[in-house]
């Protein structure tokens, strides 16, 4: 028998409010954060994929020998010639937006 996905999503939402449930956060909050962090994982890995097809295109594109054009938008060029978009979908990436999240929920439990 099949799970449905509806199931699976709330068994995973059950336990990663089960990991905060100790803290003395309101249950809207808990509620919020929880669903902040799970966003942010599903959004990652949405991110990934299309990180992997973009690479592939700009694969296609060099060895067509065209190339995008960045120059009107300064930063991005900049981080393009740093190689920075090449961290986009690495688990380096994903690792600082969790450390990033924890942190601020840390601190607001702290501040609780």
């Amino acid at each position: 028998m099949k799970s449905r996905p509806e199931a699976d999503f709330m068994e995973l939402f059950e336990c990663l409010l089960q990991i905060i449930e100790p803290t003395s956060l309101t249950d809207k909050q808990k509620s919020s954060y929880t669903t902040h962090f799970f966003n942010y994982v599903i959004h990652f890995v949405v991110e990934e994929y299309e990180q992997r097809m973009l690479q592939i295109s700009l694969e296609e594109d060099h060895n067509e020998n065209t190339h995008e054009d960045l120059s009107q938008f300064t930063l991005l060029q900049r981080m393009h010639e740093e190689d920075m978009f090449k961290l986009m979908g690495s688990d380096v990436l994903f690792n600082s937006g969790i450390l990033l999240l924890l942190d601020g929920i840390e601190q607001r439990v702290r501040n609780v």
